[in-house]
């Protein structure tokens, strides 16, 4: 899932209650999940956490996901970084995607039977 921007023109208080709903919810289920920031999102699909959205709908196209939708590109990355976290490799073979998957699998604290280890909120 990835992170809020805390930065954008979202009312804090709103994202927030909305934020900690969403994660409480997948606590209470015990759904696994790991936080990705916006930065390294953007590093992991196109090799610079400074890429703007052009840069990350035109990767998505490369690489076989096709859309106008700047939110949807977002989603299919996140989507993407979740099954390379499950699997415990990068499925883009980039040294950038391969640094984030890495990193984000040693931030995490505890393994979960099924590869991808849980965040403290679930344990």
């Amino acid at each position: 899932m990835e992170g809020p921007s805390y930065r954008s023109t979202n009312k804090p208080f709103t994202l927030g209650e909305v934020y900690g709903v969403f994660k409480l919810a997948l606590t209470l289920e015990r759904i696994p999940y790991a936080i990705v920031a916006p930065r390294s999102l953007k590093k992991y699909a196109t090799g610079s956490g400074k890429a703007d959205k052009s840069a990350m709908l035109t990767q998505a196209a490369s690489l076989g996901f096709s859309t106008q939708s700047d939110d949807l590109a977002d989603a299919w990355f996140a989507a993407k970084l979740a099954q390379d976290l499950l699997v415990g490799k990068a499925s883009i073979k980039t040294r950038a995607a391969e640094e984030v998957v890495a990193g984000m699998l040693g931030e995490l604290p505890k393994k979960h039977s099924k590869g991808i280890k849980m965040p403290r909120e679930v344990l």
